[in-house]
């Protein structure tokens, strides 16, 4: 699966102060994608698994991220069968996605200690430290990772992020680039958006290299002003900037979803962060998990609704009797487990399904949604979408204001 060609299709500047949006067609060796779009992850593809109705899920890009910390990048660098245990865990995966024109596999080392969640104390350090450390061990992580990919046949070549000084990180992707091509391959390289060197990474990427798509690790507007600012200036440039790890909703914003309002900060494409295994912790405030221990609880079963852009308890959503009649009036399991619902909190089963079916509909919800957000990008209508949006112009006032003032 190559990607032969993007081009910019349409560039929006109606919405005051804010960066103008834009879709952009992504032409694949598989057929063509027009963003912004949403990604599924194999989280979402297992939860699929789990709701026993047929719910087609209809992505053209999908993304498989495996976390290393410290001891899996130990264990991956030192120990023979780890990584074709690993290779096992992606092919799975990549079956399960076989559908989509664009797949995308990423070996991300941690950049966060591991602790133990009752005391707090650091049980080890993250896996971004082994490979400071070790510039030895940091090339032969590269190398496996290139490796690997390539004898799985993957055509894109996923470059994660390794946090290293700006010099020593732009002679990294030179080498790496020249590396890839000589396999014939396409390389993918992902910045976190915290990374100082931020815009100078992403100009060589762009500028130099002429690289087709980009990957971002999702970092708060407010705490990375000057990257998104960065991206801004590429908005006329056929290159696609692939968000990843995007938090599933913002607390701090009425629970708007935060991928639908990365489109008008310079994204192209998103994928919603995945969960990682779940520690029963009193101070576990995790935003984008926040399952209660031994509970059943309804708190923890939200829905988008593409109406208001929010990511709402099943409770208190608004248009679950509209959903019901309008997404799924021929489908009688999801009809009668959503018209009933509150029998989840008291019956496992029945949470269980309800929980997985969440994040289901959330997906296909959103990409609908994206959807309808390209129609009026390609109208140059982008300032009407937002008016029809209250949460979303609410979370994008201080944006605007920072870039105006």
């Amino acid at each position: 699966m190559t990607i032969r060609e993007v081009n910019v299709k349409a560039i929006d500047n109606s919405a005051p102060y804010l960066p103008p949006t834009r879709t952009v067609e992504l032409k694949t060796s598989n057929g063509n994608i027009v963003t912004p779009v949403r990604a599924s992850t194999s989280y979402e593809f297992k939860k699929k698994a789990q709701v026993p109705t047929d719910i087609p899920i209809d992505t053209e890009i999908s993304i498989n991220v495996q976390k290393l910390n410290y001891k899996n990048l130990q264990n991956l660098l030192t120990t023979n069968g780890y990584l074709e245990n690993l290779s096992r865990k992606i092919d799975l995966n990549n079956r399960l996605e076989q559908y989509s024109k664009l797949r995308v596999s990423l070996l991300q080392p941690t950049s966060s200690e591991t602790r133990d969640p009752k005391s707090k104390n650091v049980i080890y350090p993250s896996g971004m430290t082994l490979l400071q450390n070790n510039p030895t061990e940091l090339i032969k992580f590269i190398r496996i990772v290139i490796s690997a990919q390539h004898l799985m046949g993957l055509d894109l070549i996923t470059i994660p992020f390794l946090d290293q000084p700006l010099e020593a990180m732009k002679t990294m992707i030179l080498n790496v680039e020249k590396t890839v091509e000589k396999i014939d391959r396409q390389p993918f390289f992902v910045i976190d958006l915290k990374y100082p060197g931020f815009s100078q990474i992403i100009e060589l990427l762009v500028k130099n290299l002429q690289q087709k798509i980009i990957g971002l690790i999702f970092r708060d507007y407010l705490k990375c002003v000057q990257s998104y600012e960065a991206l801004s200036k590429y908005v006329d440039h056929d290159v696609a900037f692939f968000s990843l790890q995007v938090d599933r909703f913002d607390l701090d914003h009425d629970n708007l979803s935060t991928m639908h309002y990365l489109p008008f900060l310079g994204n192209d494409i998103y994928s919603v962060v995945t969960p990682g295994p779940f520690i029963p912790s009193p101070s576990n405030k995790d935003s984008s998990d926040t399952r209660v221990s031994g509970v059943h609880s309804l708190r923890n079963i939200r829905l988008f609704d593409k109406w208001s852009l929010q990511v709402n308890e099943i409770r208190s959503y608004e248009h679950l009797d509209e959903k019901i009649s309008s997404e799924y009036k021929e489908d009688d399991i999801i009809r009668v487990m959503l018209n009933n619902f509150a029998e989840a909190e008291t019956d496992a089963r029945k949470y269980g399904m309800l929980n997985a079916f969440s994040r289901v509909d959330e997906l296909k919800s959103s990409l609908s949604e994206f959807n309808n957000l390209q129609r009026y990008i390609k109208q140059e209508s982008t300032k009407d979408y937002l008016e029809e949006k209250e949460t979303l112009q609410k979370a994008l006032r201080p944006m605007s204001h920072a870039r105006s003032a």
